[in-house]
């Protein structure tokens, strides 16, 4: 594998640029800090330039002969007669051409060889760069280099996470998911060679996947020799006292220095700190930490287990956990130790791998806290993780002992509404989520309990299609004068879910502001709930016609989560992001994103979201004119649950649009108006959006009456904006297509508004105004250039009537060349080259090469199409 210098390229400029000036160099860094790569990639310049490079690499035995860098560069002899032969011999190749003399970890060499260097350096014509480990002593006649010589010093600090990223990238040939790069970049701590290390770990222990073009990582490689050398070997080499202190923090994460203090002494701790293998935090209590973040998993891995069983005991015994701040830390001690160890212990652990997204690990503590006996609370906690982890049987058992054992109405009704996503969301039985609620409802006497329980009613009658019965359960309780704010938050996502599909967008986006807020406050305790507002936010923003809004929306939302690395909030987020890039029109990154969710949360689908990233991948693919790729994500769908209204729904909207695709118009719009009055009740700007796809590709006459019938006193703005098309295109009214157009376009639906515009231009070459056809296809193709390519059929239809020379020429033109340099670049006569002009003027209605570029199509609009 070949690894790249990246992320130094500032260092290596101002290196190549003091070298090249007849200068020196000296790089300092830490090991794995990349001194030698940097060095390796200046000799590779200087080479390719034509120059000649003395390489010289000292070793720990260098020091022990006297003059020894003579020798290593093959320069005659040893001694002072013989350095004046050898800066002779490198006076005579520098005059030939530039000399660079290159000597990696120069701390190494004795102070005669390092005096050979600045002689050797002071050559005309030769220039030298020598590496130098940080940490390491520096010899005096090294320091003269920068201090009397004028070298250049250049410290090496960590690569930032943008710079391991593309490194990583750069040598595996392909990027790697955010989360599995997050892990690495993390372990490397900034440190290339660690990072290259850490890769080829992975790469042997088969830890790789290439997966839809993106690398992932399945799990931390165990520690190699190779990393344990990297990432402080000496720690394992200490003595007896230090180690203990070293095991001890392996063990915890870290330690107070008074109780560090009961295993070894100050004076211990001091050399360690020093030989930054431990650090003190002065304003933690004085806590000590190991410094690298791979030395307790590298400490652990070489120490006898019987030997952490020991020291675990011991910690307990000193009663130290009631100091480490680690929660985690203190369970595993108990782990290790053999003993039982407190229910609370596993219980706060796992709350806290929790709220860190790592789910398999926050089951195995809540499953450790249940068989120490844990209550109900530990319970909870175990389902909560099953099934977030789509084990839903598992979770089902967890829940339904925590509803047996809840101690009263809150634990019976946080039991309750797990069980309720679990059954409807992991399971798919939504008859049983709902007996679990009602059978709930009917015990419970505490009025939050119950405004919960009807929250999630409310959901439920979302799913079926019932939105009278949500918002009726929902208005109840937000006129309550202070339910409890994890109530509230409950109800205003379904609200705000129902409201916006029966398109009262005023109020639902009143109502999704104030869900988004209280999400974020509630994030700990919710974690889920900040997805679902969001996202649901996303589609209050689009229904508005606010759709550039919704984007950055859910792009923020996508970085939020991608910099979380929790699995399934990856998933729906990448998700939404697809959603909302696919009514924009970016089809071919809509189609990506959306495809990489349903890869994504085929595992994991806490929120039921997978049907709806298979139907927006088979939307995109429609319209980007593969109605057989589009059938495909549909086929992985397979039968939608006559329940699941919404997915029903929006994979109703990509059947459409394949058939669309096929080219069958006629039955695309029956589709449409078949699918939208079942809809119509339940999801009625969904079904607004299934009727104007009739009318993007052209029949908005059968469509209008039912789509103006939705509309109908509805606060609605992008339903409003489907009707004024619609009535356009009905109309045959083309400054009224190209006003819709602009409208679409300050609504952020620059797709949507290339369609109108050729629409428009198809008007105007059926009443023999080419002109006015190719200003519209050129407005047309001034939106295209902010979302490429895309193959609706409103596009096809009015694709460029030039040929492929006439257009040659035409752009040639358009650009000012003359018929005699237009007929010399194209091997054509200067007649060939007018006759083509001439036909592109009837053709377009242009008068002349003036109107050439208010007429023609950009080409990268209409090529390629």
């Amino acid at each position: 594998m070949v690894w790249p210098v990246s992320g130094r390229r500032d260092e290596v400029s101002a290196l190549e640029r003091q070298l090249r000036a007849g200068g020196s160099a000296v790089v300092h860094g830490l090991s794995g800090a990349g001194r030698t790569g940097i060095a390796r990639e200046i000799r590779r310049r200087w080479e390719a330039a034509g120059g000649l490079v003395h390489w010289c690499p000292a070793t720990p035995g260098s020091a022990t002969l006297p003059l020894g860098l003579l020798v290593q560069l093959g320069l005659p002899g040893a001694g002072t007669a013989d350095l004046a032969a050898a800066r002779s011999l490198l006076r005579s190749e520098a005059r030939q051409r530039p000399v660079l003399l290159v000597v990696d970890d120069a701390h190494l060499l004795d102070e005669g060889s390092l005096l050979v260097v600045r002689q050797l350096a002071s050559v005309p014509g030769v220039s030298s760069l020598l590496t130098v480990r940080a940490d390491a002593p520096v010899p005096a006649a090294l320091t003269l280099l920068w201090k009397d010589d004028g070298a250049l010093r250049l410290e090496l600090g960590p690569l930032d996470r943008a710079a391991s990223t593309d490194v990583l990238a750069a040598a595996l040939g392909g990027p790697l998911d955010p989360e599995s790069a997050g892990r690495l970049c993390d372990l490397a701590d900034g440190r290339p060679l660690l990072l290259r290390e850490l890769v080829e770990a992975a790469r042997s222990q088969d830890l790789l996947d290439l997966v839809d073009g993106r690398w992932h990582l399945r799990a931390v490689p165990a520690v190699t020799p190779r990393l344990a050398e990297l990432a402080g070997q000496d720690l394992v080499q200490v003595g007896e006292v230090p180690r203990r202190a070293v095991e001890a923090l392996a063990l915890t994460g870290g330690l107070p220095l008074e109780v560090l203090a009961h295993l070894t002494d100050l004076e211990t701790l001091q050399a360690l700190e020093e030989a930054g293998a431990v650090r003190v935090e002065a304003d933690h209590g004085r806590r000590v930490t190991l410094v690298h973040p791979l030395a307790a998993a590298m400490v652990r891995s070489v120490a006898s287990q019987t030997r952490l069983v020991r020291l675990a005991r011991e910690l307990l015994d000193l009663d130290g956990t009631a100091q480490i701040t680690d929660p985690v830390a203190v369970a595993e001690l108990w782990q290790r130790s053999g003993r039982e160890g407190p229910p609370a212990v596993f219980l706060t652990a796992a709350r806290e791998v929790l709220a860190a997204g790592d789910l398999a690990r926050a089951a195995a503590l809540a499953e450790e806290a249940v068989r120490r006996g844990g209550s109900t609370p530990a319970l909870l906690l175990r389902g909560d993780t099953l099934l977030r982890l789509g084990h839903g049987a598992e979770a089902e058992a967890a829940l339904a002992a925590a509803c047996a054992g809840a101690a009263d109405d809150d634990e019976l009704t946080e039991a309750t509404l797990l069980r309720f996503t679990n059954d409807m969301f992991v399971r798919g039985e939504p008859h049983l989520a709902m007996s679990a609620v009602e059978s709930a409802r009917a015990v419970v006497t505490d009025a939050d309990a119950q405004d919960r329980l009807d929250a999630a009613m409310a959901l439920a009658a979302i799913f079926r299609g019932d939105m009278t019965a949500a918002l009726a359960a929902c208005e109840q309780v937000l006129a309550r004068p202070d339910p409890r704010p994890v109530t509230l938050l409950d109800v205003l996502i379904a609200s705000v879910i129902a409201r916006t599909l029966l398109g009262d967008l005023t109020t639902a986006t009143a109502e999704s502001g104030r869900a988004v807020a209280l999400a974020e406050e509630l994030h700990r305790e919710r974690p889920q709930a900040r997805d679902q507002a969001g996202l649901n936010h996303v589609m209050v923003l689009m229904e508005a016609a606010r759709l550039d809004e919704a984007a950055a929306v859910a792009r923020r939302g996508f970085a939020t989560a991608t910099a979380g690395g929790v699995p399934a909030s990856i998933g729906t987020w990448t998700n939404g992001l697809a959603w909302a890039l696919c009514e924009q029109g970016h089809l071919t990154e809509s189609e990506a994103l959306a495809q990489e969710a349903a890869r994504r949360l085929e595992a994991l689908d806490p929120l039921g979201v997978r049907g709806v990233a298979l139907a927006v991948a088979a939307r995109s693919a429609a319209q980007l004119g593969a109605p057989d790729r589009a059938q495909g994500y549909l086929d992985q769908l397979g039968a939608v649950p006559p329940t699941d209204l919404r997915t029903r729904t929006l994979v109703h909207h990509a059947e459409i649009w394949v058939a669309a695709a096929r080219g069958e118009v006629t039955r695309a719009t029956e589709l449409a108006l078949g699918h939208a009055a079942e809809a119509a009740d339940s999801h009625l700007v969904w079904a607004g959006a299934q009727l104007h796809v009739a009318v993007r590709i052209g029949d908005a006459r059968t469509v209008l009456a039912p789509l103006e019938r939705l509309a109908q006193g509805r606060d609605a703005p992008l339903l409003r904006l489907r009707v004024r098309h619609a009535r356009a295109l009905a109309a045959e009214d083309r400054a009224a297509l190209e006003g819709v157009a602009a409208e679409l376009a300050r609504a952020g639906l620059p797709l949507w508004a290339a369609e109108a515009l050729a629409q428009a231009a198809e008007l105007a070459r059926r009443a023999g105004n080419p002109r006015d056809a190719g200003r519209a296809n050129a407005l047309a193709a001034a939106h295209l250039e902010r979302t490429g390519y895309a193959a609706t059929p409103a596009l096809v239809r009015t694709r460029d009537p030039l040929t492929s020379r006439e257009r040659e020429v035409a752009l040639m033109a358009r650009a000012g060349a003359s018929s005699r340099d237009i007929a010399e670049r194209l091997v054509l006569s200067v007649r060939t080259v007018d006759n083509y002009l001439a036909s592109v003027y009837r053709k377009t209605g242009a008068h002349g090469r003036q109107d050439l570029a208010a007429v023609l199509m950009d080409a990268r609009a209409a090529e390629g199409r």
